[in-house]
C-alpha cells in the first residue's frame, strides 16, 4: 500500500534534493595503480547541486525466497530538488517463480520507465546472479533474477537487489555524477530512459564498443570524477556466464569502463553466449544521496583516492575502512534521521563487482548492518567455484538520506 509524504523543508534534508559527493572526506591525491590512474576532481564540481526531474529508488535483500523487511525499501521522489517535492513510499515483494529463478516487484517504481537494475549473491556458496531483465509492469517495476551455481545448475540463491531511474539533470552541472546505462544479449546499448546521465539527463548518451571477445569499452560522457561507485551486473545468456570490470580511465573530459564478460566455463564471452550486462557508476552511490560507502581493494589494499563515504552530513561525517582480512569495508558514523526526512529505521544493501583482467568473480559473502554502520564482506572464486583472491568493487547505499553540514 502507497503512502504520501510531502517534505515541509525542502531545503535541507529533501531526499534527492543534494548531490552527496562527500568523496573529499579522507580522500587522498592520487593513486597510480588505481582504476583510472590519478584522482581528477574538478573545478567547478556538482556538488550541492539539485535535481530537477523524478526519480525512483528501490532495494531488497531476498532471503530464503522473502524479502528481508529491514533490509527492503522502495520511493518514488516527484519534483525532487524543488519546493514542491513528495516522496512516495511503496514496498516490495518477490515471487519464487522456479528453481533459481525470481521476480521482485517494487510498487509504484514503473511509472517513470526505463532505470537501472544491480543484483549480487549474497551468501557462502558459489552461487551466482543476474538479471534475465527488469521493466516496468502498470506502475510497478518488475525485476527478473537467476541464480546459479558455478556448473550452470540452477539454484536456489540469496541475493541483493537495486533499482535505480532520475530523468532529470543537476542543476548548474557542468560533470556527470551518476551515469547507467545496459548492453543488450543483442549487442547493442539502447538509448532512452534505459541510458543516463547526470549532467544531460540523457541527452548525450552512454555507448559502448566491442574491443576484443567478451570484451567491452563503455563511454561515460563528462565523467571527471574517477574515485566513483562502479558497478557491473550480468544480463541475459543461459547458464552461469557473468560479467565483472577491467578498470575505468579518464579520456579528455569522459570516462570509459572497460567491462568483461564470460560464458560459465569462464571463457570470454561470444556473441553466442547471448550474454550482456547493467553498468552504474555514481561518485556516491547509486542514489547521489544516500548514506553509504564504496571503495576499490586490490591486493590486499583500498587506497584511499578509490573511496568514499556519504554520512548523514555531507563531506563532513562519515568514515570507510578496510576490513582487517581484506575481504571487503566497513562503513561507519551513519544515523537515522527520522520522519519527518526519512524511515524511522536503517535498512541497507551492497553489491560488490570483480575487478581486472582475470576471469574470476566476486559476491557478497554476507552483510552485516546497524543503524549506524554497515560491513560488507566479500568472496571471491575461480570460474568453478574455487575461492580465489580477487581485486573488486564493493559499495553500500541505505534509505537514509545525507543533508548539508
Amino acid at each position: 500500500m502507497l503512502s504520501i509524504v510531502h517534505f515541509t523543508s525542502a531545503g535541507r534534508l529533501a531526499r534527492f534534493a543534494l548531490v552527496g559527493s562527500a568523496l573529499a572526506l579522507a580522500v587522498g591525491c592520487g593513486s597510480s595503480g588505481g582504476p583510472g590512474g590519478l584522482d581528477q576532481e574538478p573545478s567547478g564540481s556538482s556538488s550541492q547541486k539539485l535535481l530537477a526531474g523524478s526519480t525512483a529508488f528501490g532495494f531488497a535483500f531476498v532471503r530464503g525466497g522473502v524479502v528481508l523487511g529491514a533490509r527492503s525499501y522502495n520511493e518514488h521522489v516527484v519534483n525532487a530538488g524543488q519546493p514542491t517535492a513528495r516522496s512516495v513510499y511503496g514496498t516490495n515483494t518477490v515471487m519464487h517463480t522456479g528453481v533459481g529463478t525470481y521476480t521482485v516487484t517494487m510498487s509504484g517504481l514503473g511509472s517513470l520507465g526505463g532505470g537501472n537494475a544491480q543484483v549480487v549473491a549474497e551468501g557462502s556458496n558459489a552461487n551466482r546472479c543476474r538479471l534475465l531483465n527488469w521493466l516496468p509492469s502498470g506502475a510497478d517495476e518488475s525485476i527478473a533474477v537467476q541464480c546459479n551455481a558455478p556448473s550452470g545448475a540452477a539454484a536456489d540463491t540469496d541475493f541483493d537487489v537495486m533499482f535505480y531511474v532520475a530523468n532529470g539533470t543537476w542543476a548548474g552541472s557542468q560533470f556527470t555524477d551518476a551515469a547507467y546505462a545496459y548492453f543488450s544479449p543483442s549487442g547493442t546499448m539502447p538509448v532512452g530512459g534505459y541510458n543516463y546521465n547526470s549532467s544531460t539527463a540523457g541527452a548525450t548518451p552512454n555507448t559502448v564498443v566491442g574491443i576484443g571477445t567478451g570484451v567491452y569499452d563503455v563511454t561515460l560522457p563528462k565523467v571527471h570524477y574517477q574515485n566513483a561507485s562502479v558497478q557491473v551486473s550480468t544480463y541475459g545468456g543461459s547458464g552461469a556466464p557473468y560479467c565483472k570490470i577491467d578498470h575505468w580511465r579518464a579520456s579528455g573530459a569522459d570516462t570509459i569502463v572497460t567491462v568483461r564478460c564470460f560464458d560459465t566455463a569462464g571463457t570470454p564471452a561470444t556473441s553466442a553466449t547471448n550474454v550482456g550486462f547493467s553498468l552504474s557508476y555514481a561518485t556516491s552511490g547509486p542514489t547521489l544521496g544516500e548514506q553509504g560507502g564504496h571503495g576499490w581493494v586490490s591486493g590486499g589494499g583500498m587506497p584511499l583516492s578509490y573511496a568514499g563515504v556519504t554520512g548523514p552530513y555531507q563531506g563532513c561525517s562519515g568514515s570507510i575502512t578496510m576490513n582487517p582480512s581484506g575481504n571487503g569495508i566497513t562503513v561507519s558514523g551513519l544515523s537515522v534521521w527520522g520522519a519527518p526526512y526519512s524511515s524511522p529505521t536503517m535498512a541497507q544493501v551492497g553489491f560488490t563487482t570483480a575487478y581486472g583482467g582475470d576471469s574470476t568473480y566476486c559476491k557478497l559473502s554476507s552483510l552485516v548492518t546497524s543503524s549506524i554502520s554497515v560491513t560488507a564482506n566479500v568472496q571471491c572464486y575461480s570460474p568453478a567455484g574455487v575461492v580465489m583472491p580477487s581485486a573488486f568493487t564493493v559499495m553500500t547505499t541505505s534509505n537514509q538520506p545525507s543533508g548539508p553540514c
